[in-house]
């Protein structure tokens, strides 16, 4: 299983940003995990969803400054 994370923009005229992280096998299946998760919140005015793969700690790349 991979981690993912959700971030959905919504809101209108100010626009508001909220961030889920979602478990799953696939960015599909974090998809349809997310369709389920949905903040009511979003439903209304949300114009905008990024979702990325969440790399596990030891495979992170950390350069300097």
């Amino acid at each position: 299983m991979a981690f993912f994370r959700v971030t959905i923009r919504y809101g209108s005229p100010r626009q508001r940003y909220e961030m889920l992280d979602i478990e799953a096998g696939s960015v599909v299946e974090a998809l349809t995990r997310l369709a389920e998760r949905f903040p009511s919140a979003a439903r209304a005015t949300g114009d905008l969803v990024e979702i990325r793969r969440q790399p596990a700690p030891d495979e992170r790349e950390y350069t300097p400054g």
